[in-house]
Formats: C-alpha cells, structure tokens, sequence
C-alpha cells in the first residue's frame, strides 16, 4: 500500500439525513490512528457504537499505535463503551462559542 496515511469513512443513514458519522485516520508508519465520531443526540448508545465497533476493527489490519478519538461529551453511551474498551479520557481542549447578533457589546 502506498502513502503512510489511510482515510475511512462510514455514516449511517436511515432517514433523508445522517444518523451518525465516523472518520478514522489509520497510520501505517509512525504517529498515532485518529477516529471521529458524530452522532445524533436520539442515537447515542446505538449507531455510535456500531461506528466504534467499525472502526476499531478496520485497525486490526494497521500497526498497533496508540488512536486518538473526539467525539462530543454529551455522547455518554460512547464514553463508557470506550472505557471499558480501555481508553482514558484526556480532556485538551474547550471549545467556547458566542452568538453575535449586534445587542450588547459583543
């Protein structure tokens, strides 16, 4: 296989609009795989999961090298699958928004 990069991508879709999303990002040399995951806040606990379950396999055919995931802290049933499946939350980023809407001053 040529490159030391390999993009994936799998959604999930049952009605006129996605369900649930994962991109992994499975390196062949060096560096760390990467997955991310967005779910519909009505499927966590099930596509999730399914995505995960996806992706983690499709790893088993790439060297073993620590993965990095994000996915949005309200998706729960994710983070305790994904601990009992041995990862550890590291928190390393916020992100913060603010509406501009021309009242007040901001």
């Amino acid at each position: 296989m040529l490159g030391q990069r390999t993009t994936l991508r799998r959604a999930v879709q049952v009605s006129p609009r996605f369900e649930a999303a994962a991109i992994l990002t499975a390196q062949r040399w060096g560096g760390e795989h990467q997955i991310q995951l967005w779910t519909r806040p009505e499927h966590y606990g099930y596509h999730d999961i399914a995505l995960l379950d996806w992706a983690l396999a499709s790893l088993r055919s790439y060297p073993r090298m620590p993965v990095a995931l994000s996915l949005n802290t309200d998706e729960t049933p994710a983070i305790d699958w994904l601990q009992s499946a041995g990862f550890t939350v590291q928190r390393t980023l916020l992100t913060m928004r603010l509406r501009v809407d021309g009242h007040g001053d901001a």
